[in-house]
């Protein structure tokens, strides 16, 4: 499992390259599977039902694989390390990671320098692994389009495989931590600026009012640190 599970998280890394190819191989696999239906079709007009069934169920189940490859590899573009992912979570081990250097490389995504992050993380068996990701490559789980990537010094949770511990995803779930917490205070922290505006606007505004209030709590309770909102301490 943990050698499959290998197998697509290099798959997810490669998305568009994976995309480009599914494209071309489904076409020309379609064709030659057509044609060897033909092909075996014709040899068996002779009343062999049986033989025909039989062909019809593999080139059914040849293109069902195809189909699913160049599904897949549609996923991958939009979602990366979905699939993976989940299985990464389920047989993986977590451990605790820090960056340690943050460069710009030549390469550009979505209008944005693409950034390599060096890191290292200690193993269940005591071992450091000294690794990297790119911003491109989405290596979280929860699998997203879009994330926050821990700064150098900062550190965060890892999903590792065993026997495989340079495939890794960054843990955006786990409370324990520093990365995830991050996360969370900046976007109640969000929530909370917006509310505020709205309640600036038409403080009498009951509906704004309640909004502010509870946005403000979720700061509190997250213990994003001391917030100030109409002039009291949160």
């Amino acid at each position: 499992m943990e050698l499959l599970a290998h197998l697509l998280y290099f798959l997810a890394n490669r998305g568009v390259l994976l995309l480009v190819f599914s494209i071309f191989f489904t076409i020309a696999a379609v064709s030659m599977v057509s044609h060897w239906r033909r092909h075996y079709l014709e040899k068996l007009t002779e009343g062999n039902s049986t033989g025909k069934l039989l062909v019809n169920i593999a080139a059914s189940l040849c293109l069902t694989s195809i189909f699913g490859l160049l599904a897949f590899s549609v996923v991958n573009v939009f979602r990366p390390h979905l699939v993976d992912g989940y299985l990464i979570h389920a047989i993986g081990a977590r451990a605790d990671a820090v960056v340690t250097e943050v460069e710009s490389t030549w390469n550009r995504h979505n209008n944005s320098t693409v950034k390599k992050h060096s890191i290292v993380f200690k193993t269940a068996s005591g071992e450091n692994i000294e690794t990297y990701f790119h911003t491109w490559d989405f290596n979280i789980y929860p699998s997203a389009t879009f994330t926050r990537y821990p700064q150098k010094g900062e550190t965060f949770r890892v999903l590792y495989l065993p026997s495989f511990p340079t495939s890794f995803l960054i843990a955006n779930d786990d409370p324990m931590s520093e990365h995830t917490k991050t996360n969370q205070c900046s976007d109640l922290v969000k929530a909370l600026d917006a509310a505020k505006i709205k309640h600036d606007f038409d403080p009498k505004d009951t509906n704004f009012k309640k909004a502010l209030d509870e946005a403000a709590k979720k700061v509190i309770d997250a213990k994003c640190g001391t917030t100030t909102v109409d002039g009291n301490a949160f």
